[in-house]
C-alpha cells in the first residue's frame, strides 16, 4: 500500500516540476532544501525505517541498517523511470502501471531483506 501510494504521488506531474524547482534553486535558499527535505523525504524514510525496525525486531526482516532498507527501498521504488520522468522523457505512470511496477519492486525488494525462513 505505501509504495503504490508514494510512486503514485511522486510521480504527478504538479510534483516533478516542483521538485526540479526546488532542486534548481536549492544552492540559492538552502534552508528552503533543508526544510523541504525535513518535512517530506526524511519524514517518509524515518517512518519507513522504523517500520522495517519492527519488523527487525520479531525476526522478519534481516539484521541490517533500517534506515539504509528505507532508502533503498525508496530508491528502488523511484527506479529510473522517476529519472526518465523528471528529464521529461516520459510522462506520469498510469494507476495499473504504478501498480505493476510496485509489486515487483516489493517482491525483489523482500527477496532481498527478509530471513530465508520467511521468504517461503
Amino acid at each position: 500500500m505505501f509504495g503504490k501510494h508514494f510512486l503514485f504521488r511522486l510521480s504527478r506531474p504538479e510534483i516533478i516540476r516542483l521538485r526540479a524547482q526546488l532542486i534548481a534553486e536549492a544552492h540559492q535558499f538552502p534552508e528552503l532544501a533543508a526544510e523541504f527535505y525535513e518535512q517530506g523525504p526524511q519524514r517518509t524514510l524515518d517512518r519507513l525505517a522504523k517500520f522495517f525496525g519492527m519488523h527487525q525486531q520479531v525476526g522478519h526482516v534481516v539484521a541490517m541498517d533500517p534506515a539504509f532498507l528505507a532508502g533503498q527501498f525508496v530508491n528502488a521504488l523511484r527506479g529510473e523511470r522517476f529519472q526518465r520522468q523528471q528529464l521529461g522523457l516520459e510522462s506520469a505512470p498510469t494507476e495499473d502501471e504504478v501498480e505493476h511496477w510496485t509489486e515487483q519492486v516489493v517482491k525483489l525488494f523482500l527477496r532481498g531483506c527478509l530471513n530465508r525462513t520467511d521468504a517461503g
